[in-house]
């Protein structure tokens, strides 16, 4: 490059080209099994992880019920809190998704409530990588 005033030329540094994040193939990705990679010492059965998303979802909230029937009403009641258990299934729903699809994405056996948050970030767009640190 030369400069366009004086014809003198002109060094130009380009960035580095690295990726910031190795990100495989889709076919690697598709053929990875998170469950086979998976080794755990306890696992939990079917109805002890029913019994866990329950104690999580109701928590120390159900006890405030009776009052929130009492003010809602019996009618409004039921079907608020029938539909706002139908948001909060369908968003742990998609959590678990995006915890296998980051699992088979970044091949990790598995990962936590941050990890995934953090997987997220970086394998996402490139204006939100540098946010991953603080997922």
């Amino acid at each position: 490059y030369k400069c366009e005033k004086n014809d003198v030329p002109i060094t130009v540094q380009n960035g580095s080209t690295l990726p910031l994040v190795e990100r495989p193939n889709d076919e690697e990705a598709a053929l990875y099994d998170p469950f086979e990679h998976r080794k755990l010492a306890h696992p939990t059965s079917d109805l002890d992880t029913l019994i866990h998303l329950l104690k999580g979802s109701l928590g120390s909230g159900i006890l405030a019920m009776p009052l929130a029937f009492k003010n809602a009403g019996l009618f409004f009641g039921l079907f608020a809190t029938f539909f706002i258990g139908a948001v909060c299934t369908y968003c742990v729903h998609i959590l678990v998704k995006c915890a296998h699809a980051l699992c088979r994405r970044t091949q990790t056996p598995s990962l936590g409530f941050a990890d995934v948050a953090e997987a997220a970030f970086l394998v996402g767009p490139e204006p939100v990588q540098k946010y991953a640190r603080l997922a």
